[in-house]
């Protein structure tokens, strides 16, 4: 789960939200308490999003840079 929030940048409630509603890949459940995610649907999550912050780097990035630009 960790690495899906850092990856998606996600909280671990919208995770679960998304996972609920079909809009995220399901997890594969390894144990009682242990679940997770295949690394490829993930990516393709993101790469179905739309264009924005799709990483903890990226939201790292603005914050350093002091925000984003609009563009007109």
């Amino acid at each position: 789960m960790q690495r899906v929030i850092e990856k998606t940048t996600l909280s671990r409630g919208s995770v679960y939200r998304f996972v609920n509603d079909g809009s995220f890949p399901q997890p594969i459940q390894l144990g009682p308490k242990l679940q997770a995610w295949w690394e490829d649907e993930v990516d393709a999550w993101l790469e179905s999003r739309p264009r924005g912050l799709h990483s903890a780097e990226d939201a790292r990035r603005v914050r350093r840079s002091g925000g984003l630009s609009a563009v007109r």
